[in-house]
């Protein structure tokens, strides 16, 4: 009998599902990879495992020699936050009894052996390891977020580990992520299938990793998780480095502040859009950073002015993807460098470049009178340091400024939900706590619209007495007069 945790089934379900092992090529749902339990001397390994990669989850300790296999759908409930108990037992009949507590009540179930359902061989383990950078999770985790889903005429749905140099290279022919700095231990280039695998919490923020060239296979070793990811050359791979721009050669950047790359993101989503694919959004950097979006059942032009934002260079204005701004905000650049605006966009630190092409020039949105002119809100630290940092006048001035602003905008800084025509990427998924931080920034937006109409309500008010009074007085005046 192999006795484990509800909390670690739950761990092992969330890695296998990200891995793909949830759902066999070409079957239904619920018809995953089966999991396989290997007991002895040695410890406890759970294994799951496909084509392209294999995953394995090593307990130390001594067991009896034990080895079955369950369905993946087995893991679900039995799956649980707490530490208690899970049991598997095989029977006399080649059934796998899996039993647990669940609020005090007592379960179990019955699954057929699936041994004779694991194909394959297990993958080799390596004989030597070689200790990487723990930034390489999620370097590599970055890369494969860029690959493409699909292979085209190069092997694009996968990722370069180039041994030579040192890099790690993703593309999706429209977008392009190359890092360096990394020391792999071969020589030539390998390529490694897209996998989400490394999405998973709990493979996020290792405190150590190590990596080996085995067979047909690079392995990755972190903590008690080692994956093995297929080696995949026999299709050719794109040459990258043509497609990046030099960095000299830029005449025009824009730089938007730490504070502002999350509302950025996050506003970006929420303008309209003619074309749900593309997501088109114009960039006009003339003197001040404007985002120009407009939609086909809109026919005004949306404006998101960024104050803050620096622009230096030559004025230009491009029509670009917003997936890939984003991706760029996500990534934690703040600076692009552009050529030109039909010649792909340049994002690069130390260590990386991040590189996108550009949409048709002649499609981006011109400034128009009647647009719907919103400004990216500032944070409230912000404002505040930038307003104790000059005079009292000057702050003053800054104060009338912006309630003028306001006074005259016609909708509110961050759109309606209601509003929005671009779903997020499948890249970037949304979760909970951004949702929240969402919803209460568009509620204290709402709540200061309503304070400012209330506001001009009652002077309103103010002035229709003021005219009654008037008018009653002259009324006065003319009926003493006659």
């Amino acid at each position: 009998m192999i006795t484990i945790t509800r909390s670690l089934v739950r761990q092992l379900r969330s890695v296998f599902r990200r891995a793909g092992f949830g759902r066999r090529l070409g079957a239904g749902p619920g018809s995953g990879q089966p999991v396989r339990f290997v007991a002895d001397a040695t410890g406890l390994r759970i294994q799951c495992r496909s084509l392209a990669a294999a995953v394995e989850y090593h307990q130390s300790g001594e067991f009896s020699a034990e080895s079955f296999a369950v369905p993946f759908e087995a893991l679900a409930d039995c799956a649980g936050v707490r530490d208690d108990a899970v049991t598997l037992s095989l029977q006399p009949d080649h059934q796998i009894e899996i039993g647990w507590t669940d609020r005090g009540l007592p379960q179990s179930k019955r699954f057929a052996d699936c041994a004779d359902d694991v194909r394959g061989a297990w993958p080799t383990t390596p004989e030597s390891w070689t200790a990487a950078e723990s930034r390489a999770v999620a370097a590599l985790r970055d890369a494969m977020q860029t690959a493409a889903r699909d292979r085209g005429r190069y092997a694009i749905d996968c990722v370069q580990l180039r041994g030579s140099t040192g890099q790690i290279v993703a593309t999706d022919a429209c977008q392009l992520l190359m890092q360096e700095g990394f020391s792999w231990p071969w020589s030539g280039d390998v390529l490694i299938p897209r996998t989400r695998i490394l999405e998973a919490p709990e493979l996020t923020n290792p405190s150590t990793i190590d990596i080996a060239n085995c067979d047909f296979h690079v392995a990755l070793r972190i903590g008690p998780w080692t994956v093995w990811l297929a080696i995949d050359n026999d299709a050719p791979y794109p040459s990258v480095e043509h497609v990046i721009p030099a960095l000299d050669g830029a005449t025009t950047r824009f730089r938007i502040t730490a504070d502002e790359a999350p509302r950025l993101a996050e506003a970006l989503d929420r303008l309209p859009a003619v074309d749900e694919d593309s997501s088109p959004v114009t960039v006009d950097c003339n003197g001040q950073l404007v985002i120009r979006a407009k939609s086909t059942d809109q026919p005004r032009t949306t404006e998101l002015v960024l104050p803050r934002a620096e622009v230096t260079g030559s004025p230009l204005r491009f029509n670009t993807n917003r997936r890939f701004l984003q991706r760029a905000i996500t990534l934690g650049f703040h600076e692009v460098h552009i050529t030109d605006a039909a010649k792909p966009l340049l994002c690069q630190d130390d260590r990386r470049k991040y590189v996108w092409q550009t949409l048709t020039p002649e499609d981006a949105l011109p400034p128009t009178e009647d647009c719907l002119r919103i400004e990216l809100p500032t944070p409230p630290a912000a404002a505040q340091n930038r307003s104790g940092s000059k005079g009292h006048s000057t702050g003053n001035k800054q104060l009338a400024t912006r309630n003028q602003t306001a006074s005259n905008r016609t909708t509110p800084v961050v759109p309606s939900r209601r509003n929005r025509h671009v779903r997020p990427s499948a890249s970037q998924p949304t979760d909970p706590e951004t949702e929240v931080r969402s919803v209460r920034a568009s509620l204290r937006q709402a709540l200061v619209d309503t304070r400012r109409l209330l506001a001009a309500l009652r002077h309103e008010r103010r002035q229709n007495r003021v005219v009654r009074s008037t008018l009653a007085s002259l009324r006065q005046l003319q009926a003493k007069a006659s």
